[in-house]
């Protein structure tokens, strides 16, 4: 007689996982917890993190449905029709919501087909059956029904799973906010990127490239009013650098500090002037936590920038020049790096015109259901987003703001 196992719950998730050794779930947070893995469940969608570590990882497909089933004790509901691992073309479980109501108000007899509920998986057969549904319309002719939706309801592609309003780049990266913890100079934790700079990433969800974060004032037009005290300043922590030599990316020295005096006089004291702005607009920023406000100020002093290459290229005139009435003849080039030049400002600078030499960049990300705007910024491969009311001249904050085309 064959002899029968019996395994306890806890032994039969650890089977199918592979990873979870014992079982704890808080009922307020929704989290069972494990020795290797913990997971949560937040409005029907599914996180996974590796036990002591703070990022949850958004799941989605079989993994969700198996953390579902398996974890959570969820049943999953499935249309007898298959749709062989199609994707949905819903990007989070707010846009499947909004699709299921509209299906369930507009075309009844095709949400009863499906068995569509009006909430649920936006990523399931269900749903995904329901938008493959070919409708025929007067003005669009023969569409699909998701497409039909999303033609009808263009603000559904700022849906994420934070309420409110949300770039469309963003919504595509499975933008979520962990509001768990906030840092003054960073803001709320979002996720990793794989772009190394702040540029890089804000032109990727932007669509539209501008060069270093402390040339991009000029791609925006955009330039901050100084006194002549301030212009004296400008002069001698120029005349500084230039003696000492082009400084090196993300080395900090002498002059460090003396560029980020200026750069932080230039922040606006109110930054609630800001929080109008719209989704996409590009925005300087003040960060605190920079090691390179010496080459943000020179290079943006010389109209200076790197290409791909590290080779540096030339943008602009400079604002310097050795003598005042001969400017044009005389303006600061290349070989007079590391001379001891005593270099005067431009009629530009001198009427009060000046560089803004910020070494940081981000955009406007998320609007959330109070109107208030969140910054939404990359510093080392990880984005984190900050709302313009916490900001101050002694935090991270905006000097200055463009609105590009969103492609």
């Amino acid at each position: 007689m064959g002899r029968t196992v019996r395994l306890t719950e806890t032994e039969l998730i650890s089977l199918i996982n592979n990873v979870l050794l014992e079982q704890k779930l808080n009922e307020e947070e929704h989290i069972v917890k494990g020795a290797s893995w913990d997971y949560l469940k937040k409005n029907d969608m599914y996180y996974a993190r590796k036990t002591n570590t703070t990022e949850w990882i958004l799941t989605s497909g079989e993994v969700a449905n198996a953390i579902a089933t398996k974890i959570f004790k969820t049943p999953i509901k499935t249309n007898n029709v298959k749709t062989n691992n199609v994707k949905s073309p819903f990007e989070n479980k707010g846009q499947g919501d909004l699709f299921r109501q509209y299906v369930i108000k507009y075309y009844p007899n095709i949400a009863k087909k499906n068995d569509l509920s009006i909430r649920g998986s936006f990523n399931n057969d269900n749903i995904i059956n329901s938008s493959n549904e070919i409708i025929t319309t007067k003005k669009y002719g023969k569409i699909k029904l998701s497409d039909l939706f999303f033609k009808q309801n263009q603000q559904a592609k700022l849906t994420s799973s934070e309420a409110g309003q949300t770039l469309p780049s963003l919504v595509k990266t499975g933008f979520n906010i962990d509001k768990s913890s906030f840092k003054s100079n960073l803001g709320y934790y979002v996720r990793k990127c794989t772009q190394v700079g702040c540029a890089e990433f804000t032109y990727d969800m932007i669509g539209n490239a501008f060069g270093d974060a402390w040339q991009a004032y000029r791609k925006f037009n955009q330039y901050a009013n100084v006194t002549p005290d301030l212009v004296k300043k400008i002069t001698d922590v120029f005349n500084s650098i230039n003696k000492s030599g082009m400084p090196t990316l993300n080395d900090s020295s002498v002059n460090d500090d003396k560029s980020k005096n200026i750069i932080s006089s230039l922040v606006p004291s109110d930054q609630q002037q800001f929080n109008s702005l719209p989704l996409g607009a590009v925005v300087g920023l003040y960060y605190p936590d920079s090691s390179n406000f010496d080459l943000a100020f020179f290079q943006s002093a010389v109209g200076m920038s790197r290409d791909n290459q590290g080779k540096w290229v030339k943008l602009k005139q400079p604002y310097f020049c050795k003598q005042s009435d001969k400017c044009g003849d005389t303006l600061w080039k290349q070989d007079d790096e590391n001379k001891n030049i005593k270099f005067v400002p431009n009629s530009t600078l001198k009427s009060g015109k000046s560089f803004i030499p910020n070494t940081h960049i981000g955009f406007i990300g998320y609007i959330d259901s109070k109107g208030e705007r969140y910054v939404v910024h990359n510093v080392h491969q990880t984005v984190y987003a900050f709302p313009i009311s916490k900001m101050s001249r002694n935090t991270l904050s905006i000097i200055w703001a463009g609105t590009p085309k969103i492609n």
